[in-house]
């Protein structure tokens, strides 16, 4: 049996050290900047909300995008991005 490391938190599994999301907290809009992305993969953002539901799926912008998070509900969510096989975390805040 092959034991996997745990990690404590979501922001423990973010190792891409180029990947901002502001503001946050946030509002209607979220800008999320990647730096050093390869541009043959395929660039994804998702919003997971605190039940695990993805409530808003986009394709990326390969250096920087918004992100209208006016339809979304008050709450903390995950914001995953995904580049090919890679996912990255942040948490962000919606307050409205």
């Amino acid at each position: 049996m092959v034991l996997l490391p745990m990690t404590s938190s979501v922001e423990d599994q973010n190792d891409f050290a180029s990947f901002n999301v502001y503001p946050n907290p946030a509002t209607d809009i979220i800008n999320v900047e990647m730096e050093g992305l390869e541009g043959n993969l395929i660039q994804k953002i998702n919003m997971i909300d605190a039940q695990g539901k993805v409530t808003l799926s986009q394709t990326m912008n390969p250096n920087n995008t918004q992100i209208d998070v006016s339809g979304l509900n008050t709450g903390l969510y995950i914001l995953e991005y995904m580049n090919g096989e890679n996912r990255y975390y942040k948490k962000v805040m919606l307050n409205k």
